[in-house]
């Protein structure tokens, strides 16, 4: 299963020092909205469930996807260890109102997908309004 980055309610968290938002299903990289980065946190085969390893696409041992609007590693690096970097804050919240919590201009993530933000009741071309 996969959810909407732009409107699904995702868990505050801080990885490396940085917030981010985190679930623990998958998110379609194409549905990332541009401006924003996509990892994901992968376990190991002892705990496949561990959030130990940070990639751009877990192929084995997807332990949940994280949202950042700074990169988390390096271009060109395959992976980072976490080493006990990952917390979550306790808050479940959506892109809309992390941007909020974090001084973020939302408008532009919208825009670079051609929508405008959830507040404004509309949603992708050919997706219904609500």
């Amino acid at each position: 299963m996969s959810v909407n980055p732009l409107t699904a309610p995702m868990q505050h968290a801080e990885l490396f020092g940085k917030p981010v938002l985190f679930t623990n299903w998958l998110i379609q990289r194409d549905a990332v909205p541009l401006g924003l980065y996509c990892y994901d946190l992968q376990g190991t085969q002892k705990n496949p469930s561990a959030k130990t390893i940070l990639v751009d696409q877990a192929d084995f041992f997807h332990a949940g996807t994280v949202l950042s609007p700074v990169p988390l590693k390096r271009e060109g690096t395959v992976s980072r260890r976490v080493n006990k970097t990952f917390c979550l804050l306790g808050e479940e919240m959506t892109l809309e109102q992390f941007c909020e919590e974090h001084d973020l201009d939302c408008s532009k993530f919208y825009e670079k997908l051609d929508q405008t933000a959830p507040s404004q009741g509309i949603t992708m071309e050919g997706m219904p309004k609500f």
